[in-house]
């Protein structure tokens, strides 16, 4: 029989997560770990099981369906099969050799249900921990989400995994360190590979290059036997999408950041938007707040397998639903807020005009935090262009940075400004 496998030190505490999955413990028979792919769901479960009594794990990578579920925990527990119901032998089974807690690893395709959820009524003391990027469905089951590091905690784990590598991380990369976890999303798995590229280009260039979407984790393996790489994890979940799902899910790829329903609605073309998004959110690919109202974001890696994995059309469809809807929102004065990294992400692929106004729009949210340096950075983008929103633009950066001095908006003609 199979006891919880063992890892090395993750170097997570997650006293948060640890504190909902005992308190579900306490009040279900069966808890369900769920969290996107990368976010350590079985390692997580694996340490929270350490001072338990009797586990019995079984691992249901690539197991489609209960029967085959079933007969998995058959072949863990050496039962030989009998007349009868399977359910009832493997129920007993575990009450004679007094399991306390059964874990269906990566029960994702296994479709566990009222069988399984049976070996309760028959194993008196018996517990179920499942892990799976969505919930089950299995009767009283409760669900604890396991959600990706906070900075603090994603620093400590690069940290430590630089150090096994014999590299020192100092203070002062602090920072840098920070910028490497908020590039990969907090996700533990993704930091492990990325440890892996601190001997070599230290933490400010490996920060710069995740930052600026160079992809170095593809071509580093995981320890997962299911997967070669992070991406391979994350396509599984692409394969297990429906027709509108995924194309819901790319035409969200080209969205940079989080985005609200009504900003969905505004360039996502499909029907049943919420429902969608519902499911997505349901298999761990699509992360949500309720801060100031609901809100959703993709996860870095989950973006670049749907935009690489989606149909070309559906993407380009996007771009441009997407990049005439905030050209609208540039001609009638506004910012860009939430959508500031969308829209510069959108400049490279727009026409002359349409990428004039998408920097004017990103400049605005830009000074509009003090960030003058990169306002003038996104303003030099439009290139050539001298329409009266850009000259004007370009003169209210140079003269928040101080550079003019109020008359020097004279150089504007009136027809100039009145164009804005």
């Amino acid at each position: 029989m199979t006891h919880a496998p063992r890892y090395r030190d993750a170097h997570i505490e997650r006293d948060e997560a640890r504190g909902e999955f005992d308190r579900a413990s306490a009040t279900s028979r069966w808890v369900t770990v769920c969290g996107p792919p990368g976010v350590g769901k079985s390692r997580g479960v694996a340490a929270w099981l350490s001072g338990a009594g009797r586990v019995c794990w079984v691992d249901l990578a690539g197991v489609l369906g209960e029967d085959a579920a079933l007969e998995a925990l058959r072949r863990e527990l050496g039962v030989e099969r009998e007349g009868g119901a399977l359910e009832e032998q493997l129920a007993w089974a575990l009450s004679t050799r007094g399991v306390e807690v059964l874990v269906w690893d990566n029960a994702d395709e296994s479709g566990l249900g009222e069988r399984a959820a049976a070996l309760l009524d028959g194993a008196e003391g018996l517990s179920v921990c499942a892990t799976s990027r969505g919930r089950l469905g299995v009767d009283g089951e409760r669900v604890v989400a396991l959600t990706p590091l906070a900075p603090d905690e994603g620093v400590r784990l690069l940290r430590a995994r630089a150090g096994e590598h014999g590299v020192e991380c100092l203070e002062e990369d602090s920072a840098e360190l920070e910028r490497i976890v908020r590039a990969l999303d907090g996700l533990p798995m993704a930091l492990e590979l990325a440890a892996n590229w601190l001997e070599m280009l230290g933490a400010r260039e490996l920060a710069q290059r995740l930052s600026g979407g160079e992809d170095l984790l593809d071509a580093m393996p995981i320890d997962d036997a299911r997967y070669t790489t992070l991406h391979q994890a994350v396509a599984w979940s692409w394969s297990q999408l429906g027709e509108v799902e995924r194309s819901v899910l790319t035409q969200c790829g080209s969205w940079r950041g989080s985005f609200s329903l009504d900003d969905a609605c505004a360039f996502v073309e499909a029907r049943g938007v919420l429902g969608a998004l519902h499911g997505l959110h349901g298999m761990g690919l699509l992360r949500s707040s309720r801060a100031g109202g609901a809100r959703f974001e993709l996860y870095g890696v989950v973006r670049e397998v749907a935009l690489a994995s989606g149909a070309r059309e559906v993407v380009e469809g996007a771009r441009g639903r997407l990049t005439g809807w905030l050209v609208a929102r540039a001609r009638r004065g506004e910012s860009a807020e939430h959508a500031l990294e969308t829209a510069i992400a959108l400049v490279s692929s727009a026409e002359c005009e349409e990428r004039a106004w998408l920097c004017v729009l990103a400049s605005r949210s830009l000074r509009a935090r003090g960030e003058l340096g990169r306002a003038e950075e996104v303003m030099e983008l439009a290139g050539d262009v001298e329409s009266g929103p850009v000259v004007l633009e370009r003169a209210r950066v140079r003269f928040a940075q101080g550079r003019y001095g109020a008359v020097s908006y004279t150089h504007l003609t009136l027809p100039t400004i009145y164009s804005v």
